[in-house]
């Protein structure tokens, strides 16, 4: 009995061990608890994902994540769906740090402003909201490594995106939103940015005070966009721009000033076409 004793003492130790090792993110709740939602974990090394498809009412949403609340997950998907808002308590409680929405409708962006420490990926694409966009709800987020908008109505970048959004963002794209208007010193703040990609808008005018001085950019891509002239500076003090691709644009002669102290050190450079 003493040896049995012993061998039970073991295993349960081994086994408390790999329950307090496992990481909360890894682990699946019971499929009837998040219906009609369902979660999934789509790689070896990934967090498991809390996705949502076709959610037409708001009570069955906030639902499931009340459900969930004693789980966790990486990251939370929407899809082909309308409701009012995605519940701040999907970050208090869940602890997602990546949230991407595809071809959905909202009223705002939260019920309320979310409090997050560490936040990864932020992505929408298709997403249909029937007020403009709230950035001060972003006002509580400590940190967002990776934006990207696409084929989602963005008229502008002004104050309220440069006070709201954290100013450790490393990654925005803008693709096919009718960005037209860029505030004077809209990304001046944003020391970390690395990745700049705003492509197919109606941007007419692009000036050094936009960026950091000095900027970390090491890629920027403003093309398909009604950009005429360039000023002589614009480039300046980026030391470490590897990328730059402005094509589709309403160019005309271009200066050996904008271009002269970095071309060297480019490994692409594209710039050519009209806008059309």
């Amino acid at each position: 009995m003493g040896s049995k004793g012993a061998l039970l003492s073991v295993l349960l130790f081994v086994f408390i061990s790999v329950c307090l090792a496992t990481d909360p993110k890894d682990i699946c709740p019971p499929k009837d608890l998040i219906k009609p939602c369902y979660c999934e974990k789509s790689c070896t090394n990934c967090h498991v994902s809390l996705k949502c498809d076709n959610i037409l009412e708001q009570e069955d949403f906030t639902e499931v994540v009340r459900k969930s609340s004693d789980y966790q997950y990486g990251t939370f998907e929407l899809r082909k769906s309308s409701v009012q808002y995605i519940p701040a308590s999907l970050f208090s409680i869940q602890k997602i740090t990546s949230l991407y929405i595809f071809t959905s409708s909202l009223i705002s962006w939260f019920d309320e402003a979310p409090q997050v420490d560490d936040f990864d990926v932020l992505h929408l694409n298709e997403v249909r909201m029937s007020r403009s966009i709230q950035w001060d709800l972003f006002s509580g987020f400590k940190s967002i490594k990776r934006m990207s908008i696409m084929h989602t109505t963005l008229r502008r970048l002004d104050d309220s995106f440069k006070d709201n959004i954290p100013k450790n963002l490393k990654e925005l794209k803008v693709y096919n939103c009718s960005l037209s208007r860029l505030h004077n010193d809209i990304f001046s703040s944003f020391t970390e940015l690395v990745t700049l990609e705003l492509d197919h808008g109606k941007i007419q005018e692009i000036k050094r005070s936009m960026f950091p001085s000095p900027c970390k950019l090491k890629r920027i891509t403003i093309s398909q966009q009604r950009i005429k002239e360039l000023p002589g500076d614009i480039f300046s003090n980026m030391p470490d721009l590897k990328e730059l691709q402005m094509v589709g644009n309403q160019l005309g002669e271009l200066t050996k000033d904008s271009f002269a102290s970095i071309v060297p050190k480019l490994t692409t450079f594209k710039m050519h076409g009209k806008y059309s």
